[in-house]
């Protein structure tokens, strides 16, 4: 049986029920068809974008936590967390930007320096005014410039 003669059937019964003309009612399934491929082609096309934009930042590899964490890590003082994160990221993304920096960054932070005491201050200020005395009881000071 022909295709189009297996479809008469549906299109006279449209046209009585709609009261329309049977040329009508085809060239409304006609419109149908058109739309229902318009749609499976979008969709196809929307499809292989999502995909290539997955694609292109699975190869990129670049980790999501580590815009997350070591930042936030660096600003509260947990520089052996953030240089975890930061060591993490150079192991498995070399190319990361500012990774190495921002590593070599946190682990100057992480130098202590002392701070001097109140006792090792004044212990300084009294040599320096020993050696001030001294030098002036000597009348060991710098002569003036000759202009």
């Amino acid at each position: 049986m022909d295709q189009a003669a297996a479809t008469q059937p549906i299109r006279a019964r449209l046209a009585r029920r709609l009261k329309i003309s049977p040329a009508r009612v085809a060239a409304f399934m006609v419109a149908v068809f058109a739309c229902l491929m318009l749609a499976m082609v979008t969709a196809s096309g929307v499809a292989g974008t999502i995909k290539a934009c997955v694609t292109a930042r699975s190869a990129h590899k670049r980790p999501p936590r580590f815009t997350l964490r070591a930042p936030t890590a660096t600003a509260g003082k947990k520089y052996e967390l953030a240089m975890a994160e930061f060591e993490y990221v150079l192991q498995i993304a070399p190319e990361y930007p500012e990774a190495a920096e921002l590593l070599a960054e946190t682990r100057r932070r992480m130098i202590v320096v002392p701070t001097p005491t109140p006792k090792a201050l004044t212990i300084a200020v009294s040599d320096i005014f020993k050696q001030g005395q001294a030098a002036f009881q000597a009348k060991d000071w710098p002569k003036p410039p000759k202009c």
